[in-house]
C-alpha cells in the first residue's frame, strides 16, 4: 500500500494550476489566464481525513501540430502524470462550455483505462450550477461543478476519493512493512533485465539485444535469504533529445524518477564497450540524488584478460567517475549468473549499513585525532577550528561540523574528512555529506 496518486488533466486554460493550488494549499503551480502556463508536471501532497495523496498538475493538452516542439513535450508530460495516477480530474470551464478540445482530451483519457473524474470548474455560483449538466455529452459521467478559485463545492470530490482509497491505501503513521526499493539503472542493453531475471529466477522481463526492450520500469518482490525487496527494473536511459519514438522520451523521465524513489541503485555498466558520456550523466543522477550505490561491470563473461581489465576499469574510475568512488564495484555475468551470489551478498552487506547511528563522543574523539594527524591548511594566517561534530538525525550519512568559519574549510581536507568517517565506519557505497556551521555569520548579523 502507498500514497494515492491524482492527476489533473484537461485543455489549456481551464485552472488546473488553481485547483493544484487549492488542493495542495500552495503556490507553487503559476496561475495565469494565459494558456500554456504549465508544461511540466508539477507534484504537490494534499492531506484530507487523515489521508495523504499525492497531486500532479499538468499542462494543457491541445492537438499537436507536426512541429511544434512545446505541445510535445507538454504531451509526453501529461502521458507520464496519467501513467502514473490512480485517479484523473478531467477539468473543464463551465464558462466557456463544452469544446472541441474537451472532447479530444475526453477520447485520450477513454484510451487511458484509469478511473476519471470529470470536473466542471469555473462555476462560481450555485445558481449556475446547472451549467455543469451539458458536459453529460462528453460521456465522461455524471459531472461535478466547482469554483477551484473560490473553493467552492469541492465536497463531492473529497467524498469520491474517500469512497475510491478507503480501503487501498494508507494512512499517514498507519503501522506498514518497509519494503527497501532497489534500482537497476543504466543505458539500454546494458543487462538490466537479464539480471533482474536472473535475481527472480524466472524470464518475467523481456529480453532483447535491441537497445530499449523494457520502456515502462517493471517492479517485483525478491528476496536474498530472508531478506525482502521490492526490485525495479528501469528503462535504458538515454538523452531525450536524442529519442524519437514519444514512448521512449517517457521511459527516460521514469527512469530518473525510479532513481529518486529508490533506497538503493544497482548502476549497471557494460564491460565490453567503452564508458559513454552517458555512463557519466546517470552516475550523476545517482550522486546528485544521493543514493547508496553498487557499480555493476556486467558481461564479464567476455572478457579475456580479467587482471588487465580489472585494472583498466580501477584507471577509468579514478579518472573518469572518481565522485563514484565511494561505490563498491561488482564484477558479474547476469547472462550465466556468474558472481551474482558475490553481488547479492554486498548488497546485504551495503544494507546493513544504511542506518548506522555513530556515536557521538565516538565521532568526535575520531575527529579530533584526525585533525591532530592532519593540519587543516591556513588561510591568510587563519587556522579552521572545529568544535563539535554530530551525524544529522534522520538524515542517512549527513554530518554536521560547528567551526569557527566555514571560509576555512578548504575542499582537500573536505574530503580528508570524509574518507576518515567513511573508512572508519565502513560507509562504503553510502553518499556522505559534511555541513559545516560557523560563527561567522552570527558576528556579521550582530
Amino acid at each position: 500500500m502507498s500514497v494515492a496518486t491524482i492527476a489533473i488533466v484537461g485543455r489549456p486554460n481551464v485552472g488546473k494550476s488553481t485547483l493544484f493550488n487549492r488542493l495542495t494549499d500552495s503556490r507553487q503551480a503559476i496561475e495565469m489566464n494565459a494558456p500554456g502556463t504549465t508544461r511540466d508536471r508539477i507534484y504537490g501532497k494534499m492531506e484530507w481525513s487523515g489521508r495523504e495523496y499525492e497531486i500532479i498538475d499538468t499542462g494543457g493538452l491541445e492537438l499537436i501540430e507536426k512541429n511544434d516542439p512545446i505541445q510535445k513535450s507538454i504531451q509526453m508530460q501529461v502521458d507520464v502524470a496519467v501513467s502514473e495516477a490512480d485517479l484523473i480530474l478531467f477539468l473543464t470551464d463551465g464558462k466557456e462550455g463544452v469544446t472541441g478540445l474537451d472532447q479530444y482530451v475526453a477520447d485520450y483519457l477513454r484510451k487511458s483505462r484509469k478511473r476519471v473524474l470529470l470536473m466542471v470548474n469555473k462555476i462560481d455560483d450555485y445558481n449556475k450550477s446547472h451549467h455543469a449538466a451539458e458536459f453529460y455529452s462528453l460521456g465522461m459521467g455524471e459531472p461535478i461543478w466547482l469554483s477551484s478559485q473560490h473553493g467552492l463545492n469541492l465536497d463531492p470530490f473529497f467524498t469520491v476519493i474517500d469512497e475510491e482509497f478507503r480501503n487501498t491505501f494508507v494512512t499517514p503513521g498507519e503501522e506498514q512493512e518497509t519494503v527497501m526499493k532497489i534500482a537497476i539503472v543504466g543505458q539500454p542493453n546494458v543487462g538490466k533485465s537479464s539480471l533482474m531475471n536472473r535475481f527472480l529466477n524466472t524470464d518475467r522481463v523481456m529480453v532483447d539485444s535491441k537497445a530499449g526492450t523494457t520502456r515502462d520500469p517493471i517492479e517485483a518482490p525478491f528476496s536474498i535469504g530472508d531478506k525482502v525487496f521490492q526490485l525495479i527494473d528501469t528503462a535504458g536511459i538515454r538523452r531525450v533529445n536524442q529519442l524519437k519514438e514519444h514512448v521512449d522520451k517517457i521511459s527516460v523521465i521514469f527512469s530518473e524518477k525510479v532513481i529518486e524513489k529508490a533506497d538503493l541503485v544497482l548502476f549497471m555498466l557494460d564491460v565490453s564497450r567503452p564508458l559513454a558520456m552517458q555512463d557519466k550523466r546517470i552516475a550523476g543522477m545517482i550522486l546528485d540524488a544521493r543514493k547508496p550505490c553498487i557499480v555493476i561491470a556486467n558481461k564479464w563473461d567476455t572478457v579475456l584478460d580479467k587482471e588487465e581489465k580489472m585494472k583498466a576499469l580501477t584507471d577509468q574510475f579514478e579518472d573518469e567517475l572518481y565522485f563514484l568512488k565511494f561505490c563498491p564495484l561488482v564484477t558479474i555475468s547476469a547472462l550465466t549468473g556468474s558472481r551474482v551470489p558475490k553481488l547479492q551478498d554486498q548488497i546485504l552487506e551495503l544494507v546493513e549499513k544504511l542506518d548506522v547511528k555513530v556515536n557521538t563522543n565516538h565521532l568526535n574523539h575520531l575527529i579530533r585525532e584526525a585533525v591532530t594527524l592532519h593540519q587543516p591548511p591556513g588561510y591568510k594566517g587563519k587556522q579552521l577550528k572545529i568544535y563539535y561534530v554530530t551525524q544529522l538525525k534522520g538524515e542517512r550519512g549527513m554530518f554536521v561540523f560547528h567551526v569557527n568559519n566555514t571560509e576555512l574549510v578548504h575542499f582537500s581536507f573536505y574530503r580528508y574528512l570524509e574518507n576518515t568517517i567513511r573508512n572508519h565506519y565502513g560507509f562504503t557505497g553510502i553518499p556522505i555529506k559534511l555541513i559545516f556551521k560557523g560563527k561567522e555569520m552570527m558576528s556579521k548579523q550582530a
